[in-house]
């Protein structure tokens, strides 16, 4: 019989012993989900997540892109962060006889942007960007080279380019929001002849 007692008394003092370290770590593990979610500090809650695509096509023309982009809040109403992009672009070129020759090329960017809330559904934005676009190789008499000499695939050169973005947008002000900016390039050359304003329809998370 006083065997039995000493067995359970320790079995008792055993679950104690383990119990109050489980239940401490419990507590634990409850506030740091609390602090995880709590919306009113820590590095995460000022992060948002946004981006946009695009696709075009026509009868000779197919282009495919998106452009995710990550920003954080130095303040409720002005945030920084980094933006990419990848484009896949094709088309179908005919020479001066009628021939049909296929250019297909990715292009790729980098950069940087900063962001401001003007009021609630409207926001300020500019934009550095490093490009890296693919483009139809020429010779020296402007007539594309083939890459090959039995092929219909026309040879890419590559174009190195700085864009600088400045212009404003409109949001739809929920937690998941469609956008649409409009950005004019200040960097474009005059001569080029692609337009300087730049069309961009995506999507935000925690803006």
């Amino acid at each position: 019989m006083e065997k039995m007692i000493r067995f359970s008394l320790l079995l008792c003092l055993f679950s104690f012993c383990v119990s109050v370290p489980s239940y401490a770590q419990k507590r634990k593990k409850k506030k740091d989900t609390e602090e995880y979610f709590d919306e009113s500090g820590g590095f995460k809650h000022r992060l948002w997540y946004g981006g946009n695509f695009n696709l075009g096509f026509t009868n000779n023309i197919f282009n495919l892109g998106i452009a995710p982009m990550i920003g954080y809040k130095l303040t409720d109403r002005f945030s920084v962060g980094p933006r990419f992009k990848i484009d896949y672009y094709a088309e179908k070129l005919f020479n001066n006889t009628g021939e049909t020759f296929n250019f297909r090329t990715t292009s790729w960017g980098a950069g940087v942007f900063a962001r401001g809330k003007v009021i609630t559904n409207a926001f300020a934005h500019i934009e550095f960007e490093y490009e890296n676009q693919g483009a139809p190789d020429y010779d020296a008499n402007g007539f594309f080279q083939l890459d090959g000499n039995n092929s219909n695939n026309i040879k890419t050169t590559r174009l190195n380019r700085n864009n600088f973005y400045i212009g404003g947008g409109y949001t739809s002000g929920t937690i998941v929001s469609y956008e649409i900016l409009i950005l004019y390039n200040v960097l474009e050359d005059s001569s080029s002849a692609r337009l300087p304003w730049d069309l961009r329809i995506g999507f935000t998370y925690n803006f």
